[in-house]
């Protein structure tokens, strides 16, 4: 909804990828961009240790690319 409303920042949502290259965050930010048609620049991190993401979240969110 607010993407689609242009009220969405994506100064403040990175999308991150661990040591093996599983996404840990952003999944939820990437489906709603597809979802609203839009493009954004947006940081993203790869290789992050898998010890600095929240547990409960690498463990949810976790796919390959």
């Amino acid at each position: 909804k607010a993407m689609k409303a242009e009220k969405f920042s994506p100064d403040v949502n990175d999308i991150v990828f661990d040591e093996d290259g599983r996404l840990v965050n952003g999944q939820n930010t990437l489906t709603a961009i597809v979802k609203a048609g839009k493009t954004y620049n947006m940081a993203v991190k790869r290789n992050v240790p898998r010890e600095s993401v929240a547990r409960g979240a690498a463990r949810a969110r976790s796919c390959s690319p």
